[in-house]
């Protein structure tokens, strides 16, 4: 016996290419678009979380790890711009961070890495599954994704076209479909939760707990006349004056808030940034400071800026001048792993005194990570690393 169908099958095809053809125009439109938004902007979510990763890192070599914990928890790394990340830190009232650097991290619930982990897989998981059903080839996945509703109610109903769907392996996305069809797509993603762990309530009570927030919302010098929005104005101005100074003014943007909003600076310049308002902030909270005075600050900070910049390149070329090994990181005995190059450190210390004597006796998260990146370019990182360390067991 013949199939009733058949012969609309049959005759169908003759039309069929073109209708097809039309139907991988759609698709592809649902692509472009998919494409175009969701997937680039997943791309740069991806790129946030693992720079909020390495911020968290770059905190711990400065402060405990509750005390970034609590930075993180707060939203202060958020951005995934170092420089925006000390906007905060160096706001922080200075109780908060000696409250939480009481507190034994042994004894906490410490799930800011791990969460951003999680989240961060899940970035990738959403991205599988968009891909997964963005083949121009695959429009029986599409149709079934998107239509599934209208597929079934079709069938129960008896109105389900058969014909169509042998020919096209489901229903026919029309022009007006593309916008369901995304939405339908991010409804998909949806779906993809990671499993978070709650954060340790001790240390988010550090925070909570203060009276006007951990905020330092003024400085301790002569406001008097000063608006707190006033205040974070000519603050930023002084900022954005150092750093036009130092030749990086157009590699960030605010917002109307002054809060940094778009950011090209590279991890060099973001550390110089935290520097430049860490100066900027102590100055403004001396008090004798005269608000009047407020834009010869840019100025004066971009020359202390610039004065460090000549003792450390100074430095650096006096000790990679040296003649010995001074790559920080050299094979063990056994070649199974790297370890610190004790002798190349002895010589980083001999021919950077100067620069030492500032780095220890500064306090300054900024500065010190200013030194670190500047230095070298960053690449001595580890030989910081352990003077550090070897200071907090000397004063221990």
């Amino acid at each position: 016996m013949v199939s009733p169908i058949l012969p609309f099958t049959i005759g169908a095809l003759m039309s069929r290419n073109e209708i097809v053809d039309r139907q991988d125009e759609l698709t592809g439109q649902i692509v472009d678009t998919v494409a175009e938004n969701y997937l680039a902007k997943s791309g740069e979510e991806k790129v946030r979380l693992k720079n909020v990763d390495k911020i968290f890192n770059q905190l711990t070599n400065q402060y405990p790890v509750q005390v970034v914990e609590a930075f993180a928890h707060a939203g202060f790394l958020d951005s995934g711009d170092l420089g925006t990340a000390m906007n905060f830190i160096q706001n922080v009232k200075p109780e908060a961070i000696e409250q939480l650097k009481t507190m034994d991290s042994k004894d906490l619930n410490l799930v800011f890495q791990n969460n951003n982990s999680k989240i961060l897989k899940s970035v990738g998981s959403k991205e599988n599954a968009v891909a997964s059903n963005l083949n121009r080839g695959q429009l029986k996945n599409l149709s079934d994704l998107y239509f599934e509703d209208e597929f079934k109610k079709a069938k129960k109903e008896g109105t389900f076209d058969t014909a169509r769907n042998l020919l096209f392996g489901g229903p026919i996305i029309k022009e007006g479909d593309v916008p369901s069809a995304i939405l339908g797509l991010e409804k998909e993603t949806e779906k993809i939760v990671p499993d978070l762990e709650k954060p340790d309530e001790n240390i988010l009570g550090v925070f909570a707990n203060l009276p006007g927030g951990p905020l330092i919302s003024g400085a301790s010098g002569d406001t008097s006349g000063i608006s707190d929005s006033e205040f974070r104005l000519r603050s930023n101005t002084a900022v954005d004056n150092a750093m036009q100074s130092l030749g990086l003014g157009g590699q960030y943007t605010r917002d109307a808030t002054g809060q940094i909003t778009t950011s090209k600076l590279s991890d060099l310049d973001g550390a110089k940034f935290g520097y430049v308002t860490d100066l900027v902030n102590v100055i403004f909270n001396q008090p004798d400071f005269n608000f009047n005075t407020y834009g010869e600050v840019g100025a004066k900070v971009a020359n202390i800026v610039k004065d460090n910049d000549r003792l450390i390149l100074s430095s650096f070329q006096k000790f990679k001048n040296s003649g010995a090994d001074i790559t920080p990181l050299i094979p063990s005995e056994d070649k199974k792993s790297n370890v610190l190059n004790v002798d190349g450190y002895n010589t980083f210390i001999a021919y950077n005194t100067a620069i030492l004597a500032r780095f220890a006796n500064s306090k300054s998260f900024a500065y010190r990570e200013y030194v670190m990146s500047t230095y070298g370019g960053g690449a001595y990182r580890k030989y910081f690393e352990e003077y550090l360390k070897q200071l907090e067991e000397g004063s221990n």
